[in-house]
């Protein structure tokens, strides 16, 4: 352990360190500094022009063709489209929920992958009708 003596020299030394490796922090030249700042971030004038009507256009097209999509898969245009029109008259179409046992694959820890069997309920259509 030194004295309170060696500790104030310690001290001096250290901020007349911290002080010399301040001012001989290098800096970039300045035209250097300019020339990147230029080709990272060129100019307003500088950047070529896009043209909006091209990305317009595009994104209409997308937004048209999801509509017709969404039409032909959903809806009366669809393949199963107007389900409830298949029921006879008298007659509805109802959902049946049941347990059931249902393959499942399983990774183990080991890394194989097995097939288990496990019992989950199985939703399924059925057509019930009333008696007249």
């Amino acid at each position: 352990m030194g004295t309170p003596d060696h500790a104030d020299d310690d001290a001096r030394t250290d901020d007349a360190l911290v002080a010399l490796l301040r001012q001989a922090t290098p800096a970039p030249s300045t035209a250097w500094q300019h020339e990147l700042e230029r080709s990272l971030f060129p100019s307003r004038h500088a950047r070529p022009r896009r043209r909006l009507l091209p990305v317009a256009a595009a994104a209409g097209s997308l937004a048209a063709l999801t509509l017709i999509a969404g039409l032909v898969g959903s809806g009366p245009l669809a393949i199963d489209g107007g389900d409830d029109a298949r029921a006879r008259p008298g007659c509805e179409v109802v959902f049946v929920t049941k347990v059931r046992p249902v393959g499942q694959v399983v990774r183990q820890p080991d890394g194989t992958v097995t097939v288990e069997t496990t019992n989950r309920p199985v939703t399924s259509e059925r057509e019930r009708c009333t008696s007249r």
